[in-house]
């Protein structure tokens, strides 16, 4: 029996691997781009050494949507964050420049009632 020459490779497996590699890569990328909560911080001509990777990061959004870390909160858990931290946790706040203010005297009202003195507000760097 002759064997027979093959002439052509046939791609079109390679095609069907390649575009599930193309589908995993998009949805990939989605999960990771909506880690961001996009915030537009306040200037300050003040600098202050950045907090550590043990802080607990707050955020409030143009809207007034509370985050810990990327989880979104009301303030009756926000409150029970904090309760539940204590005293001697060390919290970052991020605020929108553009937000209510009186969002932001709700939030650190929570934090006043708890007595938790260890809070730094962030703001973004002014060049001189």
């Amino acid at each position: 029996m002759p064997l027979k020459r093959i002439d052509t490779i046939n791609v079109i497996p390679f095609i069907d691997i390649m575009l599930v590699l193309l589908a995993v890569v998009l949805t990939t990328a989605t999960f990771i781009a909506q880690g961001v909560i996009p915030v537009t911080l306040p200037e300050t001509s003040n600098i202050v050494e950045p907090a550590d990777a043990a802080s607990l990061r707050i955020t409030i959004t143009r809207q007034g949507e509370i985050h810990v870390g990327d989880e979104s909160r009301t303030l009756e858990t926000l409150d029970g964050d904090v309760r539940a931290h204590g005293q001697q946790a060390r919290w970052v706040l991020s605020v929108d420049r553009d937000v209510d203010f009186g969002r932001f005297v709700e939030v650190i009202d929570i934090f006043k009632r708890h007595h938790v003195d260890n809070l730094s507000i962030v703001a973004r760097s002014v060049k001189q």
